[in-house]
C-alpha cells in the first residue's frame, strides 16, 4: 500500500502514514464478557494483526475506546484524503478479520477510497455503522455533500 508523508511536530520530520489504516477498538466487549478473560475487541486486533502479517504495508492499529459499545466489536477503515467506513457487530476472530483486510484492500486501491456497498464483504455491509467524506470534500462542499455516483 501506498504512503503519504504528513508533517511532524518538529520542523523538519515527517511521519509516512499508510494510505489505508484498520482501526480496531481494543476495549469493545460481549454482552457476556468474562473479566478473566481478553476483551472481544482485543481478540479481533490480535485476528486482524495475524493476517495482515503478510502485508507489511498495511498498517492495524488498535484504539482504546471508538464509542461503539452497542455495536461491538467495532472497527474503522481509512486513510488521509479518503472516504472513511466505521463497522460494528463484529465476530473476534478469522472471519471478521479477512473481511477488514480485504476491505481495506479495496479502500486503498481507489484514490478516494469509496468502496460501493456491493464490492464490500456481505459481513461489512450488514455492520456498517457510518460513512465519512474525506476532510477536502467538506471545505469544497456546498449545502449538501453528495457521494460519488457508482
Amino acid at each position: 500500500m501506498t504512503a503519504t508523508t504528513l508533517s511532524a511536530s518538529a520542523p523538519g520530520d515527517t511521519i509516512r502514514a499508510p494510505s489505508t489504516v484498520v482501526l480496531v477498538c481494543t476495549r469493545c466487549r460481549s454482552a457476556i464478557h468474562d473479566p478473566d478473560r481478553p476483551r472481544c475487541g482485543t481478540t479481533l486486533l490480535e485476528a486482524v494483526q495475524d493476517a495482515a502479517k503478510s502485508d507489511p504495508a498495511l498498517r492495524v492499529q488498535g484504539v482504546a475506546c471508538m464509542s461503539g459499545c452497542t455495536r461491538a466489536c467495532v472497527a474503522a477503515v481509512l486513510g488521509p484524503d479518503k472516504v472513511g467506513y466505521l463497522f460494528g457487530d463484529l465476530a473476534p476472530g478469522n472471519t471478521s478479520a479477512a473481511d477488514l483486510l480485504r476491505m481495506a484492500r479495496l479502500h486503498e486501491a481507489r484514490p478516494d477510497g469509496f468502496v460501493a456497498r456491493a464490492d464490500r464483504p456481505d459481513r461489512l455491509r450488514a455492520g456498517i455503522i457510518g460513512r465519512l467524506p474525506p476532510l477536502r470534500w467538506i471545505a469544497s462542499a456546498g449545502p449538501e455533500i453528495a457521494w460519488p455516483a457508482r
